[in-house]
């Protein structure tokens, strides 16, 4: 049966009047995938190849670039930024086809230009006052909604869309990536600085983004109708018009029916995507064939709030009380899904020794702040970021 939202409406309204909010009904059917299939969104911020500072040159970007990549590249809120779009992929292995050919087109392009393509969480050196907002309906609506809470969003994400086959196997797969939600963080800082000052976080896009008004980690959801009550309310009170308005740090996207992981910061790693990726996946395989026990919300954005602070370093409160590092969670988590042969049912059993060797190293927020400390410059920071 085809669920719409506008079954209900409050009791002093019409559905014509609700209608009217959109351009037309949401549906909440689950558009069923059943080859965990993985989708790639990475935000990307232009600038000048002389000091590597933000330029608004997307159209220079979107005009110049192969044909064949057009429909993957989009504008973003600020000028200075764009994003990239993967297809849909059957594997992780396509991750790498995909970006390592657009990456090399972009370049191409940026040369072209005097421009390089940098893939952080936020551009070290950037302010607020330097930006200019992309000429676009929906932007123009949310800047009047959010005023200076978006003229803050000087900042980058990578967004991971995995396909599922049903909803009870969507909500059990975005519980438990939001119970494992620190180490998807960790594994990618990047923003540790925030117009030229050292924030003493690892990850301060975080921080930026849970000031929206849907933003950050969500509560365990304990049945997909559940789930359909809430995005039915705000709909239907006209807060949102479409899934896109909802910014959860893991978010459900019945359209696409995938779970979207949207806390990590931009990286610049094609083969650090792919293990976070991978990871990803086999989690949202454990989840689906296997029961998901509740945890609690606020022990949750204490271990997200970990992860921001103190990257793979920062401390894990497990549902059995206990404190390990986010690093030693990964550890343990990639060893229970290698035996229990998950990665060997997706066959990328080889991401195994790459996912365990970024849990093994420093983080790039790591990297960046002991260069900063070392040297006291910003420059080396940035250019950590350029994507090549």
């Amino acid at each position: 049966m085809t669920l719409y939202l506008l079954s209900t409406v409050p009791a002093n309204a019409t559905k014509e009047s609700y209608l009217k909010r959109g351009e037309c009904m949401m549906k909440f059917e689950f558009n069923k995938c059943n080859n965990l299939s993985v989708g790639v969104e990475l935000e990307l911020t232009i600038v000048d190849k002389v000091n590597n500072y933000p330029t608004r040159k997307f159209d220079k970007i979107a005009g110049s670039i192969d044909d064949e990549f057009k429909k993957y590249i989009h504008p973003e809120f600020f000028q200075s930024m764009m994003e990239i779009s993967s297809p849909i992929l059957s594997h992780i292995d396509g991750i790498h086809r995909f970006l390592r050919k657009i990456f090399n087109n972009l370049i191409t392009v940026g040369d072209r230009y005097d421009l390089n393509i940098i893939a952080l969480g936020i551009h070290p050196l950037l302010k607020n006052e330097d930006t200019q907002v992309t000429e676009n309906a929906r932007y123009k609506e949310l800047f009047k909604e959010l005023q200076e809470i978006l003229r803050r969003f000087i900042i980058n994400g990578m967004h991971i869309h995995i396909g599922l086959p049903s909803e009870k196997a969507a909500i059990k797969a975005f519980n438990l990536t939001n119970y494992y939600l620190p180490l998807f963080l960790a594994l990618s800082t990047s923003s540790p600085f925030h117009e030229g000052k050292f924030t003493g976080l690892h990850s301060y896009r975080n921080k930026i983004f849970e000031t929206l008004p849907r933003g950050g980690i969500a509560e365990y959801i304990e049945h997909y109708d559940e789930f359909i009550d809430s995005i039915n309310r705000l709909y239907l009170t006209g807060y949102i018009k479409s899934y896109n308005d909802i910014w959860w740090d893991t978010r459900i996207r019945p359209d696409f029916g995938t779970i979207e992981l949207r806390v990590c910061d931009a990286i610049n790693s094609i083969e650090r995507i792919q293990a976070i990726a991978a990871m990803l996946q086999a989690l949202c395989l454990y989840a689906r064939d296997n029961y998901v026990s509740k945890h609690s919300y606020l022990i949750s954005k204490q271990n997200k709030w970990n992860a921001e602070r103190y990257s793979l370093d920062g401390e894990f409160i497990t549902n059995d009380g206990d404190l390990i590092s986010i690093r030693d969670l990964g550890k343990k988590l990639l060893n229970n899904l290698r035996s229990l042969g998950i990665f060997s049912e997706l066959s990328t059993e080889h991401y195994i020794d790459v996912i365990d060797k970024y849990l093994y190293e420093p983080s790039i927020s790591q990297k960046m702040i002991a260069g900063y400390k070392k040297n006291g410059s910003l420059k080396d920071a940035v250019i950590k970021g350029i994507i090549s």
